[in-house]
């Protein structure tokens, strides 16, 4: 455990355990996965019932429609199918279609076998 980055009490830098900041931001991931899973099952209990949106004050689905040009409808439902697919899966596909890299980026990151 060495000493981390510095934190001030009272005007005074203090050294930050390593422990200590691990388990801070493995507290937030948890936290963040726990809220993204919250919407998803928001989300897919919503389309099963037949709401175009979980919330229709909150449509966090438009910016794709309006990019993409296709309905909210299908958004949603391509959501709730997404959300379904393995995790690697999903993180193939943001790295190939969002951040738009190369298929052996896939390869280097472990998700799928080498070309």
């Amino acid at each position: 455990m060495g000493a981390g980055p510095l934190h001030w009490a009272r005007g005074v830098p203090i050294p930050k355990q390593e422990q200590e900041k691990d388990y801070a931001q493995e507290w937030i991931d948890e936290r963040i996965e726990e809220a993204i899973e919250d919407l998803a099952l928001e989300e897919e209990e919503a389309y099963l019932n037949g709401a175009p949106q979980p919330n229709p004050e909150e449509p966090r689905h438009m910016g794709l429609a309006q990019s993409y040009g296709v309905d909210p409808d299908t958004v949603v439902a391509a959501a709730v199918r997404f959300n379904r697919l393995e995790r690697n899966l999903r993180q193939a596909f943001f790295i190939i279609f969002i951040q738009r890299l190369d298929l052996n980026e896939c390869t280097i990151q472990g998700l799928g076998p080498p070309p």
